[in-house]
């Protein structure tokens, strides 16, 4: 079932070749009606009002089910705190003019070891960026490393505690991760 919905998104939202098999649809419908229906509107005011209706739809689709999906995988898992969200639109995607859609998400969840964190990054067509962190609140370090070659974590600057920041303190120590 997957296979079938990728490749049928695929070809009406990601290409150009669905949108006008569903316009050339609508047209010929309109044209068919026109012909038993005389007061029937024009079929090229129906066929410009579908292509219209497309240009401004279509494109936008994978944004909102990237940003309703990942919203759907995190919901109900307190373990999981949504630390920042960015919203990105389109020039050329007039629907997201009005209602952009959530483009990137920074989450932070935490790991089996004591103080040690994991961040994430997803980002709307592109690949999620990791790191983890580990943290002293009392006095005030954090240490991160990030995936090197062939996926394994490294600390950046030697493994030395740096000097935590405000945004850092009030991600993981100003917040109550019991739950």
């Amino acid at each position: 079932m997957d296979f079938l919905s990728a490749t049928l998104e695929r070809f009406f939202v990601t290409s150009i070749y669905g949108g006008v098999l569903i316009i050339a649809a609508i047209y010929l419908l309109a044209k068919g009606l026109k012909k038993k229906v005389k007061r029937f509107p024009n079929p090229e005011v129906i066929g410009g009002i579908a292509f219209l209706l497309a240009v401004f739809t279509m494109p936008s689709i994978p944004r909102y089910t990237f940003e309703r999906q990942t919203l759907a995988d995190i919901e109900g898992k307190d373990w999981i705190r949504i630390v920042e969200t960015t919203r990105w639109g389109g020039i050329a995607e007039p629907l997201t003019w009005v209602n952009t859609p959530i483009g990137a998400f920074h989450i932070v969840t935490p790991e089996l070891e004591a103080n040690t964190f994991r961040e994430t990054v997803l980002r709307y067509d592109d690949d999620h960026r990791v790191r983890i962190v580990t943290i002293y609140c009392d006095e005030r370090e954090i240490s991160i490393s990030m995936p090197g070659a062939g996926g394994v974590f490294r600390y950046i600057e030697n493994g030395r505690f740096a000097p935590m920041n405000d945004r850092d303190a009030k991600v993981y120590c100003d917040y109550d991760w019991s739950k």
